[in-house]
């Protein structure tokens, strides 16, 4: 377990610690106790650069957040597997506001990206959804003003929430080969009036099949 003690201590030293956390000092995996001014300490579980932990019945892992400050957050890989349980969601605000964030790599088994878990992330340009993901929660991918490409799930029955891909930035859907049929619209979890539509409003191309 690795401590990060950060009351009394200044912003600078607290990234460091973080940043060399990052860069191997757990050798991959382990366990983080922050001490924040003014709060209870909290132990965080960590694999690689990013925080996780297990759903409420031990059988999933959702990735929560990651060590390195926002700002110095350029690519994420989300693995398959942690302690042998598979990783099946991204949370909530996981990558919130890493606006230098450029590449993402999911699991296939990620069925979830939660609530603004990708909000203000934008400098993404390609998107590469999981497989078999299910839900894409509100504002997940709110303020990605620079994603032009999309390649879908094989799911016809994927949930987009509202305030997703709102940019309108999207010029290429592509779907996975087999799939029934585009996805539809109508999947699309209104909220505050907010057209259906705006994934689909600026695409200019759609792609099919696409081998994975």
């Amino acid at each position: 377990m690795f401590d990060i003690r950060r009351k009394g201590f200044g912003p600078a030293l607290a990234i460091a610690i973080a940043v060399m956390v990052a860069a191997g000092g757990l050798a991959g995996m382990g366990t983080v106790t922050v001490y924040a001014a003014g709060e209870q300490e909290e132990e965080k579980n960590v694999y690689n650069d990013l925080y996780w932990e297990k759903s409420a019945n031990g059988t999933s892992v959702t990735i929560t957040g990651h060590v390195a400050d926002a700002a110095d957050v350029t690519e994420g890989t989300i693995p398959d597997e942690i302690e042998g349980l598979p990783v099946t969601a991204i949370g909530v605000k996981a990558f919130y506001d890493c606006s230098n964030l450029e590449t993402i790599q999911f699991s296939d088994k990620v069925t979830l990206i939660d609530t603004s878990a990708f909000t203000h992330c934008t400098a993404i340009r390609e998107l590469h959804l999981p497989l078999h993901l299910e839900t894409i929660g509100y504002w997940a991918f709110y303020d990605c003003p620079s994603i032009e490409r999309v390649v879908m799930p094989n799911n016809d029955n994927l949930a987009i929430y509202s305030h997703n891909f709102s940019d309108g930035s999207v010029r290429t859907i592509v779907y996975p080969e087999g799939a029934v049929k585009p996805f539809s619209p109508n999947n699309w979890f209104n909220r505050y009036d907010e057209s259906p539509y705006t994934l689909m409003s600026n695409v200019r191309y759609m792609e099919i099949p696409y081998t994975f």
